[in-house]
C-alpha cells in the first residue's frame, strides 16, 4: 500500500467506520437536465467524503459546474479515457468488510454511471489507455499486488495478474504502465513498466530516481522523485525514452518542502508540486521545460495545491485548502479563471481533462 493511501485511509477511518449503504448501482446526478454539449472539453474533479465520494463535471468553455454525481463508495483515485469520453473510479470502500470491490465508469456528459465488479476488492488506484482501465488493488498475496485490467465498452475483465510486493505510485506513459518498486528493506524502489494488455511486468531504467510519478511528454516519459543521498526539499527528474529507455535528459528542483512528488505536462511546461497531504503544505509549484527539464519558472498558486493536470498550454490546479479549481498561466502564475467547486478544507483531490468531442461508450 502507497505511502498517499496509507495517510488518507489513516485520515478517514472514523469516518469510514459509519458504514457504506449504498446500493450497487446506484448514483445521483445532480446539475442541468439532459447531457453536456458533446464538444465541450470537461474537466472532473474528485472530491472524497464521508462513506461516499462525488465528481465534479467543469465545463471549461463557460467555465461553470454544469453536473455532480455521487458515487456509492469512497474513491481514492480517478482516470479519465478520451477514447471513451469516460471518467473511472477506483472504488475503494473502507478498510477490512468495508471495502468495495469495484470501478465506477462515469459518462460526465449526462452523469450515467455503471459498476463493473472486480476480482478482488479494495481497488485503490486507476489508470487508463485506450478505452481499457488498469486497476491497482491494495490487496497483496504471495504473488503480490493484485492489477485488473477491464475494457471500458463492455465492462468485462479482460486480464489479471500482479505487481510486484511493495509497489508504489500507479501511473500510465508512453504506452504502459508505470510504477514503483521497493527494492529493499530500506525502502529503495526501482521503476517497473507493465504491459496494458499482457500485465507483464519488467524493470526499467530510471537514472537513480525513486520515482514518485511519471508524465507522458510524446515519446518520452519524465520520471519525477528523488535521489538518495539529496538533501531534504531537492527533486530530481529525468526525461526517458518510452520506447528504449534511453536517458534524454536530467534536472532538478529544490526548496520544495516535500520534494517533487506531483507533475502535469502544459504546453512545452512540466509542472512539479509537492502536496503529499503532510505540514507543512507550500503553495510553490515548479516549472521545467519539458524538453530539457531547465526550471523556467517558479509559481505561487492559491494555498495548497494538490491536483494538477495540463489543458491545452494551460494548468488546471485543484486548491485543498479553498476547494476550488484554477485555470493558471504555467509560465507566469497567472490566474484566468477560479470555479468554486463547493468544499472546502478538502482531504485530498483528482483532476483530469476530457477533450473536446471525446465521447462516451455507456449506453
Amino acid at each position: 500500500m502507497n505511502r498517499w493511501r496509507l495517510w488518507f485511509l489513516a485520515g478517514t477511518v472514523a469516518a469510514l467506520a459509519l458504514a457504506i449503504t449504498a446500493v450497487i448501482g446506484a448514483a445521483t446526478a445532480a446539475g442541468p437536465e439532459g447531457p453536456v454539449g458533446s464538444n465541450a472539453p470537461l474537466a472532473v474533479v474528485l472530491l472524497p467524503g464521508v462513506g461516499r465520494s462525488e465528481l465534479v463535471v467543469v465545463d471549461l468553455d463557460s467555465v461553470t459546474v454544469v453536473r455532480r454525481v455521487v458515487l456509492r463508495s469512497l474513491v481514492t483515485d480517478i482516470d479519465g479515457d478520451p477514447a471513451s469520453g469516460c471518467v473511472v473510479g477506483a472504488q475503494t470502500g473502507g478498510i477490512g468488510s468495508d471495502a468495495d470491490d469495484a470501478i465506477s465508469i462515469v459518462d460526465p456528459r449526462d452523469g450515467r454511471v455503471r459498476y463493473v465488479t472486480l476480482p478482488r476488492s479494495d481497488p485503490s488506484q486507476v489508470e487508463c489507455s485506450e478505452g481499457r482501465a488498469l486497476v491497482l488493488h491494495s490487496w497483496v498475496d504471495g504473488s503480490g499486488f493484485a492489477v485488473s485490467a477491464v475494457d471500458l465498452a463492455s465492462g468485462i475483465v479482460t486480464a489479471t495478474g500482479h505487481a510486484p510486493d511493495g509497489t508504489g505510485m500507479w501511473a500510465v506513459g508512453g504506452g504502459s504502465v508505470w510504477t514503483s518498486v521497493a527494492t529493499s528493506s530500506a525502502q529503495v524502489y526501482s521503476l517497473v513498466r507493465i504491459d496494458p494488455v499482457t500485465l507483464e511486468s519488467a524493470p526499467a531504467g530510471s537514472a537513480g530516481i525513486t520515482p514518485s510519478t511519471v508524465a507522458d511528454i510524446g515519446d518520452s516519459v519524465a520520471v519525477i522523485g528523488s535521489v538518495s543521498g539529496d538533501a531534504a526539499g531537492v527533486g530530481r527528474v529525468a526525461l526517458i525514452g518510452s520506447r528504449d529507455g534511453a536517458v534524454l535528459a536530467t534536472g532538478s528542483v529544490s526548496a520544495l518542502p516535500h520534494g517533487a512528488q506531483l507533475a502535469a505536462v502544459a504546453g512545452g511546461s512540466l509542472v512539479i508540486g509537492d502536496w503529499i497531504g503532510e505540514s507543512p503544505e507550500s503553495d510553490a509549484l515548479a516549472v521545467l521545460d519539458s524538453r530539457t527539464l531547465d526550471e523556467v519558472a517558479r509559481i505561487r498558486v492559491g494555498s495548497a495545491p494538490c491536483a494538477l493536470t495540463g489543458f491545452g498550454d494551460r494548468l488546471l490546479v485543484v486548491d485543498r485548502v479553498e476547494g476550488v479549481l484554477r485555470n493558471v498561466d504555467p509560465r507566469t502564475g497567472a490566474v484566468e479563471w477560479s470555479v468554486d467547486l463547493g468544499v472546502r478544507d478538502l482531504l485530498c483531490s483528482k483532476v483530469v481533462v476530457l477533450p473536446r468531442g471525446s465521447g462516451a461508450v455507456l449506453h
